[in-house]
């Protein structure tokens, strides 16, 4: 069975390699990732936003920090909530980490990315709160 935490690693692969957005089924070129398979349905199966921050030269981030956010697939969230989700991932962790934010009865599974040839950070959120509600009920 392919587990819960290899689903969400491809996630964040597919996110990471596609600008913060799971793209259209015939617009992807890889349809595996580490075991999780891409279909038609992918792209609908989850909840994510994703934000881009360039902190400034003391590393201090805030919402003058936010540069971009791919808000499309969240309805749950307003851009203010959303903008506040990625301050508190950016403060609490590095860049290549992964962690979770409860809020509003959901879980948040986060990964900080950092942007080639830039000092931006890109922090992809998934909604997996159906995803641990699921394992925890197996």
């Amino acid at each position: 069975m392919f587990s819960t935490y290899n689903e969400i690693d491809a996630i964040f692969s597919i996110l990471e390699n596609n600008n913060g957005k799971i793209p259209k089924y015939n617009q992807i070129k890889d349809f595996n990732f580490n075991g999780f398979t891409f279909t038609k349905e992918s792209p609908y199966e989850n909840r994510y936003f994703s934000v881009v921050i360039s902190p400034n030269e003391s590393n201090h981030i805030d919402n003058d920090s936010i540069v971009t956010t791919e808000d499309s697939h969240i309805a749950a969230l307003s851009d203010k909530e959303i903008k506040n989700l990625a301050i508190r991932a950016a403060i609490s962790s590095n860049p290549n980490q992964k962690g979770n934010i409860e809020y509003l009865s959901s879980i948040y599974t986060y990964k900080i990315m950092k942007l080639e040839n830039s000092n931006h950070l890109r922090i992809a959120f998934i909604d997996t709160t159906k995803k641990f509600s699921n394992f925890r009920n197996l």
